[in-house]
């Protein structure tokens, strides 16, 4: 047995192992073809006139191991690369990122020398016909297969989606707990009385001034409520750093999502399907309304798959419910500030979106 290492930049010795099929479950198709070609009596012993084609799906995880081609006992290249393997299910079935294996075509072809294509002879055309002629069986027992587990377990994208959202929103308190010149804050020299002061700026003056809103002063229109800004203001030192500061606390709810697949859409007083409803601090989302289903790619296997449209479709209804509870905890009129209501969705919208990015391609189901 030759045994082969790999030495990385840092030192590091990796040793190559055959890929373990066995580690994740999954659907096996195998099958083994004889190639009608002129033989000899060692090719019929030796099954020289045949090639095997082995593939493994594995629903719930995203291998990213194209099937490769075999060739006198060596991994020659990606099926999926050959330029003449004319076929509608090249990124489907032989480019899926949850299905991998090979073609081991024994020494029937001939790869050229750049290693990227085989020569166009009889026996590549014969092994190319019986690959393409197959296809129809595999697909069947891989779609049967999807059947079986596309439904239930979204444990994955809800997972990340709940993480992320929290991040997000942690990050959101701690640039708003960030105090800056201008800010105004709450501060006691004894940690007891608190009174209000605007932070000075770095290079400026060590000064601030001090708001009382305990006192109202008198006067009439413009000038009277001048007079009183200024009557209300006092300096004091300030020190760089003080004791017993306190900054705004975030009042941002954090909300789970949850996608159902087993319930149709609740219906709003006017019988019209929602897509989502918020219990408690859960949202939920249903999978057999129409605007989810339309957003779901199914490649050729079955499998569902995540799209951009339907992370953006899932962002967009779980920041429903978080804008109209923010801005409700806010206390501010929701009907005069629209456009800050809308400013704030799409400001939540593009952070979510790309933060979840990685989970485009990758199936709906675990």
């Amino acid at each position: 047995m030759i045994n082969i290492s790999i030495k990385d930049t840092d030192g590091k010795t990796v040793k190559c192992e055959p890929f373990d099929y066995d580690k994740y479950p999954g659907e096996v198709f195998e099958k083994i073809i004889p190639i009608p070609v002129p033989s000899t009596k060692s090719d019929v012993l030796f099954d020289k006139n045949e090639i095997k084609i082995f593939l493994k799906m594995f629903p719930k995880v995203a291998i990213e191991r194209p099937l490769v081609i075999i060739s006198n006992k060596r991994r020659t290249m990606e099926l999926y690369l050959i330029k003449s393997l004319r076929t509608y299910n090249k990124r489907d079935l032989w480019n899926n990122p949850c299905i991998t294996g090979y073609v081991d075509t024994k020494n029937l072809l001939s790869p050229t020398l750049a290693r990227n294509d085989f020569k166009n002879d009889k026996n590549f055309r014969l092994v190319k016909k019986a690959i393409l002629d197959t296809e129809p069986e595999i697909l069947e027992k891989f779609k049967k297969a999807a059947e079986r587990i596309n439904s239930g377990d979204f444990s994955e994208i809800e997972s990340r989606f709940n993480s992320n959202f929290k991040s997000l929103i942690e990050i959101e308190d701690e640039e708003r707990n960030e105090l800056k010149p201008g800010d105004l804050v709450k501060v006691s020299d004894a940690g007891t009385r608190l009174i209000e002061v605007l932070l000075p700026k770095p290079d400026g003056p060590i000064a601030s001034d001090i708001n009382h809103h305990g006192s109202k002063g008198k006067g009439e229109g413009k000038k009277g409520k001048k007079a009183q800004d200024d009557s209300d203001k006092q300096t004091i030192k300030m020190e760089r750093i003080r004791e017993f500061v306190f900054p705004p606390k975030g009042n941002q709810q954090n909300l789970s999502l949850r996608i159902d697949d087993t319930s149709d859409p609740i219906k709003d007083i006017d019988g019209k399907e929602k897509r989502s409803e918020l219990f408690g601090n859960t949202v939920t989302i249903y999978k057999r309304h129409p605007d989810f289903a339309k957003r779901i790619n199914t490649n050729s296997v079955g499998i569902e798959l995540i799209t951009t449209e339907l992370i953006t479709y899932i962002a967009s209804e779980m920041l429903v419910h978080f804008t109209n509870y923010s801005f409700t905890q806010s206390g501010k009129d929701i009907q005069s500030d629209r456009k800050g209501i809308l400013m704030f969705f799409t400001d939540w919208l593009y952070r979510l979106e790309d933060s979840l990015k990685i989970l485009i391609g990758k199936p709906l189901c675990k």
